[in-house]
């Protein structure tokens, strides 16, 4: 038949409909391989609960009198006392520390010296007698990051001990002039708190030494090697060392690290999780699969932060991966069993009503967990959740960024840090809304009867 067709009552494929019949055939085709790779269908994410929001208090507002900007830290003391932290503003424009006290008190404890700069990420922990413990990175002609203590009575500072760069990363910042502040200088982060010992992540930029974790004596001042990481050999550049360390209640260590950010595959490293040895063994425990498109996988990637309950498990979050590629939050038995509790992906309306990214977890002493999305939420600048291991359910008790009658994001937008006060409400920074659009510190009534 000359006139393509394929004999009587036959459908007609003219050239175009053979080029949409291929093209269809060959997404079936990338699909049906994706789902057969990955061993099992995408898991279908049920909605989260969304229960009444929270009563939610601003303690502080950013932004006004030098109050600093982009709060990042929050810490609160068990005398009632809660010390937050900028990385940007106040009277250097290098950030302020403020303490906010039980009966309402506000004020600023210090400015942050001239041409420094909190880290990043930046951290800051409570220790005893009254001192908080944390690092910086100086930007001048030589970036040196520091291991800080400060005295919140006097206001002062001290540095416990500096770390220099390698001497062949000192030669190009002569040349630099300040175009990238900070971009050579070691990143510090604290990770914890333990036996009077202050554990620290040491990472080195553009992986001239492997990524370390440090740890510090409060007692006799002494700077040790906690452990070394071995960079895979897959890697072709180190990630950012340890992101979190615990010490469960079992007496095991739990740490999540970044093991890489690029394989010669091109492939991007999701990381793992570990436990440790008192000595510095290590040994994975999870590693998370490779990722797929658009950032996308079954159990997570780029592992942030980690919480121990009382029972030995270890909750954790990543800030991608997961079905939407926007993290999820998981659990790990003592046995070595990993499942993944919530996926922070979309829902059938096309909205991550349980937020993007998580960036921080606690648990309260009941049990509950609970948690900060930087994003998503109905207004798309971020929410509080908490999940309740006894009913496994998930839910959302906080979402900011409702506007108010000025059009700004009273609450704030975008939580990044949270904490318990000494009343039992969780206590969390938002890096911007507010009155004047420069962040909240912020209080959750976590007694309230809905």
């Amino acid at each position: 038949m000359s006139n393509g067709m394929v004999g009587k009552g036959s459908v007609k494929f003219g050239p175009t409909g053979v080029l949409y019949l291929m093209v269809a055939m060959l997404v079936v085709a990338v699909v049906v391989m994706h789902i057969r790779r990955n061993g099992k269908t995408p898991r279908t994410m049920p909605p989260p609960v969304i229960v009444n929001n929270l009563p939610i208090k601003v303690l502080w507002n950013f932004g006004s009198h030098g109050l600093g900007t982009l709060p990042s830290i929050v810490v609160p003391t068990s005398n009632g006392d809660i010390y937050a932290m900028t990385t940007t503003g106040g009277k250097y424009g290098s950030g302020i520390l403020c303490r906010f006290t039980s009966n309402g008190q506000r004020s600023v404890i210090m400015n942050m010296p001239k041409r420094t700069m909190a880290s990043m990420p930046p951290s800051l922990i409570a220790g005893p007698s009254g001192w908080l413990y944390g690092t910086m990175t100086c930007i001048s002609t030589l970036p040196i990051a520091e291991l800080i203590a400060l005295n919140c009575k006097t206001g002062t500072i001290t540095v416990l001990k500096k770390f220099v760069p390698p001497k062949m990363l000192r030669r190009p910042l002569r040349h630099m002039m300040y175009g990238v502040p900070g971009a050579f200088a070691i990143s510090l982060k604290i990770l914890g708190l333990h036996q009077n010992a202050l554990y620290i992540s040491e990472n080195v930029p553009f992986g001239i030494q492997p990524p370390r974790i440090l740890r510090y004596s409060l007692n006799s001042h002494k700077l040790s090697t906690f452990c070394t990481f071995t960079v895979r050999r897959s890697s072709i550049v180190p990630g950012s060392g340890c992101t979190s360390l615990i010490f469960g209640p079992n007496g095991r260590i739990y740490g999540a690290r970044e093991t890489g950010i690029g394989t010669p595959s091109g492939d991007i490293d999701p990381g793992d999780i570990f436990t440790s040895t008192a000595g510095g063994r290590i040994k994975v425990v999870h590693r998370f699969s490779a990722l797929k498109f658009f950032m996308r996988n079954d159990d997570g990637a780029n592992p942030v932060q980690l919480a121990a309950a009382n029972n030995g498990d270890v909750y954790g979050i990543t800030a991608r991966g997961g079905q939407g590629g926007n993290g999820v939050l998981f659990v790990l038995a003592p046995g070595g069993k990993f499942t993944v509790l919530h996926d922070f992906s979309m829902t059938s309306t096309g909205m991550n009503l349980s937020g993007l990214h998580p960036a921080n977890i606690a648990i309260a002493p009941d049990g509950v967990l609970y948690g900060a999305a930087t994003l998503g939420g109905t207004h798309e600048h971020g929410a509080i959740f908490r999940y309740i291991p006894g009913k496994r359910s998930f839910e959302v008790i906080h979402e900011f960024g409702q506007p108010s009658s000025g059009g700004s994001q009273q609450d704030g937008a975008e939580p990044v840090a949270l904490g318990f006060g000494s009343n039992g409400n969780l206590l969390g920074v938002t890096e911007f809304g507010g009155d004047l659009g420069s962040g909240t510190l912020f209080e959750v009534d976590l007694h309230h009867k809905s």
